[in-house]
């Protein structure tokens, strides 16, 4: 994935929650689009619990298989990685 492809997502307005699919099988959630930092070549992903930083997630962008909107996901909530 290039990272352009991930900045349309969080640039959406307005804005919808999305799952990112890396290819080690996990699925990150991003509810917000100031959740996830992207890099040249990787993202930082923000989980945050009752107003505090609760986990983080830092990928390869190349690893990203797949993106898609919370509803086209199918399987319902991602699990949140912490």
């Amino acid at each position: 994935m290039h990272v352009g492809d991930l900045e349309q997502w969080l640039k959406r307005r307005p804005f919808e929650p999305f799952v990112m699919h890396p290819s080690s099988g996990e699925r990150i959630r991003v509810d917000h689009p100031d959740a996830a930092v992207p890099g040249t070549n990787s993202v930082l992903v923000l989980y945050k619990r009752r107003g505090r930083l609760a986990g983080f997630a830092h990928f390869a962008l190349a690893s990203v298989v797949k993106i898609a909107g919370r509803r086209q996901d199918g399987r319902g909530r991602a699990r949140q990685r912490l």
